[in-house]
């Protein structure tokens, strides 16, 4: 007995203390979000949290969210327009994009309907961002082809070219491209960069600088987007640019959660935690609504990534879950 009675307080111990391993799945490749949460893996190993994270690395955030969708994780790195688990619920906002786009004034290029017949530049092309080019070019009446046609671009078509940050300004200056789009967060440095090159590409120093048109519309149409503003004067020079605010819209990267359902679920917690447990609950509210953390974003306004307010309570939920 007494044996007994030892191993059953030795287990509990090593319940009550031994951390939950949480997996997540990291995407896409290359880009910020993997880092960002290793170094949250590191930290978290570092202290004394009853939590510890294993990530995953998938090259895509399709596959990353898969992975989700799957049961082959607990949390994962999502891109809502490119694929929203049914089971999932965002506990955190870790990046926003705004798409822009930016030509020498020269160009003649004012509009989306303007970049028929052009090529138009694109950096570090992922298949999600061409999936999110595309909608948006087919909204304006144009089709989009990869590549570069021979000859001219026909009239109604946009044709896509890769193209590297150290080739963007020879590429607009001896016309391979026309003008450049841009999907990234407007306030990077990065992208002062990038529209620092393309104004040096014009004989005038000036750019055309547009987003998508008819914002209401299109996330009508692509609801799993966002509106976001690019504030006047954000970008450096003489004149600042641009001119006046820019409205359009944008895709984030999200930090989801399978399945987060605290069981607890009351009235009075944060939208997150009423949300997951509709989602528990199979009550279809859960699914209808957008994440709490889907709102309109005015960048320059320097504000901290918009984390949900029940995230962490959600995580801590799922790590007792588990154990």
């Amino acid at each position: 007995m007494p044996a007994l009675i030892a191993a059953a307080v030795g287990g509990l111990y090593f319940y009550l203390t031994h951390p939950t391993t949480l997996v997540v799945a990291v995407a896409p490749k290359g880009g910020s979000e993997p880092a960002l949460l290793r170094a949250y893996a590191d930290a978290l190993a570092g202290s004394k949290a009853a939590i510890r994270l294993r990530l995953v690395s998938y090259g895509g955030v399709r596959e990353s969210a898969e992975a989700l969708r799957d049961g082959r994780a607990d949390l994962a790195v999502v891109r809502p327009d490119v694929l929203m688990p049914r089971n999932a619920l965002t506990l955190a906002v870790l990046r926003e994009q705004a798409t822009l786009v930016v030509a020498p004034q020269q160009s003649g290029i004012d509009g989306f309907p303007a970049l028929g017949g052009e090529r138009l530049g694109i950096l570090a092309p992922r298949k999600a961002d061409h999936e999110l080019v595309r909608s948006l070019v087919e909204r304006h009446g144009l089709s989009l082809v990869d590549g570069v046609p021979g000859g001219p671009v026909p009239a109604g078509t946009v044709a896509l070219v890769p193209v590297e940050e150290a080739d963007l300004g020879r590429a607009l200056s001896d016309g391979r491209i026309g003008a450049v789009i841009l999907l990234t967060t407007p306030t990077s440095p990065a992208a002062r960069r990038l529209v620092g090159i393309v104004r040096d590409a014009d004989a005038n120093a000036a750019v055309a600088l547009f987003g998508a048109s008819h914002v209401a519309s299109t996330l009508a149409r692509m609801p799993r987007l966002q509106a976001v503003t690019v504030p006047a004067g954000l970008f450096d020079g003489a004149p600042l640019l641009p001119a006046e605010d820019i409205p359009t819209v944008g895709a984030s990267y999200r930090l989801m959660a399978r399945d987060a359902v605290p069981k607890h679920c009351r009235r009075g917690h944060p939208a997150p935690v009423r949300d997951a447990c509709r989602i528990g609950r199979g009550d279809p509210r859960g699914r209808r609504r957008h994440p709490s953390s889907l709102r309109h974003n005015r960048w320059g306004d320097q504000r901290a990534p918009a984390h949900s307010p029940g995230g962490h309570r959600l995580l801590r939920a799922r790590a007792g879950e588990l154990h």
